[in-house]
């Protein structure tokens, strides 16, 4: 066996070995009959860049992790001169089965992370602010401890708030929301007494059929149907509607309800405050090593800013079962220099190959 080959055999060995984190997926074993299957050929400024898996100790990496409950594609590929790391947001997050990462046709050139205030929930943003004492803020079960919710990052939050009045009741709410995503359909729950103190809710959307809801009470499930009619409910009690959508997106609404003074309720807090028209789906964002200067893609400019994919080819699994797909794109975007500030055009011509 040549010595090209036994080199590349062990570094396809020295991948599979490697143990990531937490909330990763680890992609496919990619097929050695069909190698190589990432490589990046081009040039950033004057330099010239070329890196091919199995060539000059060239190791590459790929997986799927979770970035704030959203799955994201992260490939690397590099030796101690050179390297690039490639990171993909998923699109769609909301509905189930969706995954860009194989059939997207290009991908738009991710904003700077972490930089942007994505979502801002205040006090004040609540129509009864004048009856609330204090509030906290929960994000995935951890409290802020500030009475102002603020993000920065892109996910899909389990967001709750713990609510006290000013005459001594107390409340809390949970909802989960898409921050910096498309949300792909919207819900409202509209809810009236009668005269007679009978309780009718409706979940209301105006873009997508409604297929199924189901009505909790306090977290107990109490009926089913785009209608509830209920009679008989506490005092005060937590209302939760779990909706099915015809594009198979399901969401969930929770609100809380004072009977007898709405001024101590709380609203709906996912339609309240900042959030911000940025979107991440199918945002990809390229790092680049080169010589000792890191790069990092500039995505100022959406229109011009992408990282286009010309060939989709399935790969062959061979004996192992897998699928993996090759994808062969092509990037002409802005990068700039993180020492000196400086942005510079690339060329870059990009194949990497992608598990499903």
């Amino acid at each position: 066996m040549k010595l090209k080959e036994i080199t590349y055999l062990t570094v396809l060995i020295f991948f599979m070995s490697i143990i990531f984190g937490c909330d990763k997926e680890e992609l496919p074993q990619f097929p050695t009959e069909n190698t190589p299957v990432f490589n990046v050929k081009g040039s950033i400024g004057q330099t010239p860049i070329e890196i091919q898996a199995g060539e000059n100790d060239a190791v590459m990496v790929a997986n799927h992790t979770s970035l704030n409950n959203v799955r994201i594609f992260n490939g690397d590929l590099g030796n101690a001169q050179q390297s690039i790391k490639i990171k993909i947001h998923n699109a769609d997050v909301n509905i189930p089965g969706i995954d860009i990462f194989n059939d997207a046709t290009s991908y738009m050139i991710a904003e700077e992370f972490g930089n942007t205030k994505l979502l801002e929930i205040k006090k004040e943003d609540f129509e009864n602010n004048s009856e609330i004492e204090s509030l906290n803020w929960f994000v995935d079960d951890k409290p802020e401890n500030t009475p102002t919710l603020t993000l920065y990052e892109p996910g899909k939050y389990k967001i709750c708030v713990d609510i006290q009045f000013i005459n001594g009741a107390k409340a809390k709410t949970c909802n989960t929301i898409l921050v910096g995503y498309r949300k792909n359909t919207d819900l409202d729950i509209y809810y009236e007494f009668d005269q007679n103190y009978n309780f009718q809710a409706e979940a209301l959307t105006s873009s997508a059929t409604v297929n199924n809801v189901k009505w909790f009470i306090n977290d107990d499930f109490y009926a089913e149907g785009v209608t509830l009619n209920a009679s008989e409910l506490p005092n005060t009690f937590k209302l939760k509607a779990q909706v099915e959508f015809s594009n198979s997106v399901t969401l969930e609404k929770e609100i809380y309800i004072n009977s007898f003074d709405s001024y101590f309720s709380v609203e709906d807090f996912t339609k309240i405050g900042h959030h911000t028209a940025v979107i991440w789906d199918a945002k990809a964002k390229f790092d680049l090593l080169i010589n000792g200067t890191t790069y990092t893609s500039v995505g100022d400019n959406p229109e011009e800013s992408l990282f286009e994919i010309d060939e989709i080819v399935e790969y062959e699994s061979g004996e192992t079962n897998q699928n993996v797909k090759l994808l062969k794109g092509s990037l002409n975007t802005l990068f700039r220099n993180n020492t000196t500030g400086e942005v510079v055009p690339s060329d870059l011509n990009i194949e990497i190959g992608v598990g499903y």
